[in-house]
């Protein structure tokens, strides 16, 4: 990770939703002690990063964001349509998810 600039889960956001006693780490710091150009927006808001082909996304508020950035990477690549068909198909599949819960 290091050098790309990305963006997760961040440490606050951890804290705040209680999870940061369950974990062996937090991701945010972990990613920063690797390298990475870490950009965080205020907690829980809606916040992806492209760096090349790798897209990240803050937190679940980034999920529909972070899909429509794949497909657009998609397009951009010229991947094939049966490709970007399944892409957005597991992104569906993925939201589909969410909201079941």
């Amino acid at each position: 990770m290091e050098g790309k600039r990305i963006t997760a889960f961040t440490d606050s956001e951890e804290k705040a939703a209680g999870l940061d006693r369950y974990m062996p780490f937090l991701l945010e710091s972990k990613l920063r002690q690797a390298g990475s150009n870490f950009a965080a927006a205020p907690d829980w808001s809606d916040h992806f990063e492209v760096d090349g082909i790798l897209i990240t996304g803050q937190n679940p508020q980034s999920t529909l964001s972070v899909a429509k950035a794949v497909i657009t990477k998609l397009n951009e690549l010229r991947i094939p349509k049966h490709a970007k068909e399944l892409s957005l198909n597991v992104g569906l599949a993925f939201f589909d998810l969410f909201d079941s819960l």
